[in-house]
């Protein structure tokens, strides 16, 4: 009996535009229009100043939506990083300025507590088989309370001046967040779609009945997507410190 093959199908016009990449064309003809709406209307718009400005105002709304990325692929939904990167911000401030601890030791502390939150956010959705939506919200009010309590309400000053570079420095004349937005996109990128901690984050999201009967740990791996998400929420939260040297929890 002879054997018959099907075809391999051929790729569509989005592919053969984007070489295969997981990018919504629309969205970059949108922007593009955009841009040169805005060009034609100010001959200042695509000059390297303004651009690095954009990118500064937009650096810490793009690492958020980088670990949201993460999340929402797993069909979750994180309300909870700008409380998370309020609080990380606190304790990292308070252990340089108010524990006169190394400024390393702040850094570290903001990414651990980032990191630690969004932990128990995973543990929640996951051992306590609450919505993501219920637990998220949750941490929103109890971060955002938390870090209000250690600060007093007030804001923080005297901090390194390796803490102020990261809101402050520009290397080559790049500003520090925009550097650190940038790294940050490129790895989340080999991550997401190089890795098999990506694809099992978009199987999950796909299917997540699938990704248990391939043998994904599919509870373990929610709470890594969730850590993840809160370690980038206190990852972009020293490069948001732009005033004097100091830091404000709002």
């Amino acid at each position: 009996m002879a054997s018959t093959t099907t075809p391999a199908a051929s790729p569509s016009w989005r592919q053969r535009i984007v070489g295969g990449a997981a990018i919504r064309v629309e969205s970059l003809l949108v922007l593009v229009v955009l841009c040169a709406v805005m060009a034609a209307l100010s001959s200042a718009f695509l000059s390297v100043s303004n651009v690095l400005n954009i990118l500064l105002s937009t650096s810490v709304f793009g690492v958020l939506a980088i670990g949201m990325t993460f999340v929402i692929c797993s069909a979750g939904i994180d309300l909870s990083v700008g409380s998370i990167l309020a609080l990380s911000g606190v304790v990292g401030a308070m252990l340089t300025s108010n524990l006169d601890l190394p400024w390393w030791v702040g850094i570290a502390g903001c990414l651990a507590m980032g990191a630690f939150t969004g932990a128990v956010n995973g543990f929640l959705i996951t051992e306590g088989a609450i919505p993501p939506f219920i637990v998220t919200l949750g941490m929103l009010g109890v971060a955002r309370g938390f870090a209000l309590v250690l600060s007093n309400g007030i804001s923080i000053y005297g901090l390194p001046p390796q803490m102020v570079w990261l809101g402050q420095g520009r290397p080559f004349g790049v500003p520090t967040p925009v550097v650190i937005l940038l790294l940050t996109a490129a790895g989340a990128h080999i991550l997401l779609t190089h890795t098999r901690f990506g694809v099992y984050a978009q199987v999950i999201g796909d299917n997540e009945g699938a990704a248990r009967a391939m043998g994904v740990r599919v509870e373990r791996q929610k709470v890594l997507l969730y850590t993840l998400s809160g370690l980038l929420s206190g990852l972009e939260r020293f490069p948001q410190r732009r005033n004097r040297g100091g830091f404000s929890n709002q």
